[in-house]
């Protein structure tokens, strides 16, 4: 299956239709697990989102995404996927587009 995606995905990017971002919501600690202890392989650049003061979601860029998660009762809360989708739709209806 991942292999006949990523073909797929390789088609669409040469032709500049696709491109693949792996969301993660600000200290949600199960996406920064190392893959490989569990099998799995990162696919994509990283796109780590969180919440300003004003609760507007804005992408961490430079030092900020390679931060490590804090260890608060965040790493749980920040894995809930209703927190995914209100950080995503924020960042979509204010950058107009999501970027590459």
């Amino acid at each position: 299956f991942v292999g006949k995606m990523m073909a797929h995905v390789k088609q669409l990017k040469e032709l500049g239709k696709c491109s693949v971002k792996r969301v993660v919501h600000h200290d949600d600690a199960v996406p920064t697990v190392p893959p490989e202890l569990f099998g799995f392989d990162h696919v994509g650049g990283l796109c780590r989102l969180a919440e300003d003061v004003s609760g507007r979601s804005r992408e961490l860029e430079g030092e900020d995404v390679a931060v490590a998660p804090r260890l608060s009762t965040e790493l749980v809360t920040d894995h809930e996927p209703v927190r995914y989708l209100r950080s995503i739709d924020d960042f979509v209806q204010r950058s107009g587009s999501v970027s590459n």
